[in-house]
């Protein structure tokens, strides 16, 4: 259900939307407000419909070099002691929380 004012923000273009149905108002207004209303509500949508990710516990190379943040998930390593794609530097093997991949 709608308040009595909503404000959108779309391209950086702030508008706010009265409530339809004032006294005085053309059916051309009310339409124009309801499309913009509808456009705004499926542009959200899909952003809150999206389930969440879960994150398990991964195997992953770090690089050693303090100088480079370069690391890798253990699976896909070709080697079985990889150097780093980014440094040549030695990895280490640690564990992160990251996304799953199935």
């Amino acid at each position: 259900m709608l308040s009595n004012s909503m404000i959108c923000s779309s391209r950086k273009v702030m508008m706010r939307i009265d409530t339809m149905g004032k006294a005085g108002e053309s059916s051309e207004n009310k339409n124009r407000e309801s499309s913009i209303i509808r456009r705004t509500q499926m542009a959200f949508q899909g952003k809150n419909s999206r389930e969440p990710v879960p994150e398990v516990e991964t195997a992953v190379w770090s690089c050693t070099n303090d100088d480079c943040t370069g690391w890798m998930r253990d699976n896909f390593s070709f080697e079985d002691e990889p150097t780093c794609p980014i440094c040549k530097s030695k990895m280490e093997k640690e564990t992160r929380v990251l996304p799953e991949i199935k």
